[in-house]
């Protein structure tokens, strides 16, 4: 297969693979619901873990970055560095706009998580390091999560000197993810947005 083919079939593993939203997927088989309706109607972590509970929303980070993880690997395996790129901002998109729950999926963050590990570990951990000061801090974890994708970029080329098509992409996939977090951010603004607080799952 030459690298063409091989970027479009990693392209295309990338958005299957992201499409299966595991919020979605627990939420329906286990608990007979939509995560959607539930909460804040996010299809992410977060939610999972207010309206399902810790176990449930522990699923949801090992579930959602396997597949980030897989997409990168089936990728290179498919087209080599260029094809793990493809297939990364693949599984991205695919969480994003699920085929199998009607273009309707999650934020991405904890996908982009495992795609930026094996794109680049360093900058991933030190953005997920901002990511838990932040949390602890102020305990809003849609704050730790913008400060975290928008230091990704910065941490890739200032600090670690990755090629230049690596900054560029982080920062293409930084900027998808803000969009994403944009009610977030206006609540943030206001005052509004919710801080986290584990709990038990909510009695139906």
């Amino acid at each position: 297969m030459n690298e063409a083919l091989g970027c479009v079939a990693a392209a295309l593993c990338g958005y299957l693979l992201g499409s299966v939203n595991t919020a979605l997927v627990i939420s329906r088989l286990v608990f007979k619901k939509d995560i959607r309706r539930e909460g804040s109607g996010n299809a992410g972590v977060t939610n999972a873990m207010r309206v399902m509970g810790l176990r449930a929303g522990a699923a949801v980070i090992v579930g959602d970055a396997a597949k980030a993880v897989a997409a990168v690997a089936l990728g290179r395996a498919l087209a080599g560095d260029a094809g793990g790129i493809v297939g990364g901002i693949a599984v991205l998109a695919g969480h994003a706009f699920p085929l199998f729950f009607g273009f309707r999926g999650g934020k991405g963050v904890m996908s982009a998580a495992g795609v930026m590990f094996m794109w680049d570990w360093k900058s991933a951990l030190a953005a997920i390091t901002l990511f838990g000061v932040v949390l602890l801090l102020t305990r809003y974890v849609s704050l730790g999560s913008l400060c975290a994708v928008t230091s990704l970029p910065l941490f890739a080329g200032l600090v670690f000197n990755r090629a230049p098509y690596l900054v560029i992409t982080l920062a293409c996939v930084a900027a998808g993810i803000i969009f994403l977090h944009k009610q977030n951010i206006v609540r943030l603004i206001k005052g509004t947005e919710n801080r986290v607080s584990p709990r038990k799952r909510q009695k139906e």
